[in-house]
């Protein structure tokens, strides 16, 4: 079973096994009033609730602060995230600047759908969105400049 960690600013770290959940109760790191949170089921439960973490004897642990959450294991963004950015930025600047941009974007949104981001789609969106709404764009203006053309002669 994995655990989230909790802290009292409500991040989350983790999820962690019972054996690592020990190792950082020995160092520490959670104390009995550490909330975990079953990742599986999301209840929320303190730390000195759940079987195995292995607790030193009452009151050789409690200092009466919150450990310091600068060792936690952090959860982390997927590999591709940052290319995913990338590209909603380069498909928002192609729709206002140049739409070469946005072309770009969607090589940036191809790049980070192969690096298993999450975000990859919604980058690809952005990006594919700008190119049509730009393309309608101009279709509208080369109708107008047509017909205001046609009209003259």
């Amino acid at each position: 079973m994995q655990y989230f960690v909790i802290t009292q600013t409500g991040q989350k770290f983790g999820p962690a096994d019972i054996h690592i959940l020990s190792t950082w109760v020995t160092e520490g790191r959670i104390l009995p009033n550490t909330m975990l949170e079953d990742s599986m089921t999301g209840q929320q439960m303190m730390a000195n609730q759940v079987a195995g973490l292995g607790f030193p004897a009452q009151g050789n642990y409690y200092q009466g602060v919150q450990p310091s959450t600068a060792n936690y294991a952090r959860v982390v963004d997927a590999p591709g995230d940052k290319l995913a950015g990338t590209a909603k930025a380069l498909g928002i600047a192609g729709f206002f600047l140049c739409p070469l941009l946005s072309l770009i974007g969607v090589v940036y949104a191809a790049m980070a759908f192969t690096h298993g981001s999450p975000k990859a789609k919604s980058a690809m969106f952005v990006c594919i969105g700008s190119i049509a709404i730009q393309l309608l764009l101009l279709g509208i203006m080369y109708g107008s400049v047509m017909s205001a053309f046609s009209s003259m002669g």
